[in-house]
């Protein structure tokens, strides 16, 4: 490995990979996730690893063990760190919180799959992540489907029925309303979700709505899914969202959009393809 020579009994702090020349110089980013240890480029084989590299004697809740506002603080420096390299080269974020015990088993890890590495840096360039949770109210759903055509026949059927049998055709009709708004509650999310991911190079985390619960009031998430998208294609991506909340507006539906992030979800370093560090 060329770069930075490694100090006497050092760790290494992996913010990602990404395909970067040898030894280029990071941005002015600011403090990483560990302190006093500058963020580097280290070159390998026509790709560089993103790290802080810091003494092996850092306490472990350097990095937010057992502190959530310092687990809060190191986690948006990963990002920050991520964030300012994004734009400059195609990148493959790590998992924040990964350590290696030393720059020989970086430069192992990297050696060993290069050629995952590069796949998966060629899938991600020019693009960035968005991510959308899509959230609708089974209240307003159900009383959609109490007065739609599926369960007409039943509702007439209520309607002329003796006292006896009235109760197992209520107790059938509550069951068709609960199965008429779940399927409807779906096939919005699916249909959202295939606008979305028509204008997206990928998709991923992808959520079918849940099982609503009798009686449920209030919003349910009913889609949580991240989207690889190319630059060139974000306006034909945004675009299609606000279609869709035009469409939707009228049946109690909202949406976060979030982003856009490096491709956090789209990146798989583990047993299989590359080993998660």
């Amino acid at each position: 490995m060329t770069g930075a020579a490694e100090p006497a009994g050092s760790h290494v702090y992996v913010y990602g990979f990404a395909r970067a020349g040898g030894g280029t110089p990071p941005p002015a980013i600011g403090d990483g996730v560990v302190p006093d240890a500058p963020v580097q480029l280290l070159p390998v084989g026509g790709l560089s690893a993103i790290v802080s590299v810091f003494p092996a004697g850092t306490a472990l809740h350097e990095f937010g063990q057992g502190d959530e506002e310092r687990a809060k603080s190191c986690a948006v420096a990963h990002h920050r760190v991520l964030e300012a390299l994004a734009g400059r080269f195609p990148l493959a974020p790590s998992k924040f919180g990964t350590v290696l015990r030393s720059l020989d088993d970086l430069n192992a890890l990297m050696q060993r799959n290069a050629a995952a590495l590069r796949e998966t840096l060629d899938h991600v360039a020019g693009c960035r992540e968005w991510g959308l949770k899509l959230f609708g109210d089974p209240s307003i759903f159900r009383a959609m489907a109490q007065s739609g055509p599926a369960l007409t026949s039943l509702q007439e059927e209520l309607a002329s029925a003796s006292s006896g049998k009235a109760y197992f055709i209520r107790k059938k009709l509550q069951s068709g309303v609960e199965a008429e708004t779940q399927r409807m509650l779906t096939d919005c999310a699916i249909e959202v979700h295939q606008r979305l991911a028509s204008a997206a190079r990928e998709s991923a985390h992808i959520r079918s709505a849940p099982a609503v619960q009798r009686g449920c009031s209030g919003t349910v998430m009913l889609l949580n899914t991240a989207y690889l998208v190319e630059k060139s294609r974000e306006a034909q991506f945004h675009e299609a969202l606000t279609e869709m909340r035009g469409a939707f507006a009228e049946k109690g539906l909202s949406d976060a959009l979030t982003g856009p992030w490096p491709p956090y979800n789209f990146v798989s370093l583990q047993a299989g393809g590359t080993d998660r560090v």
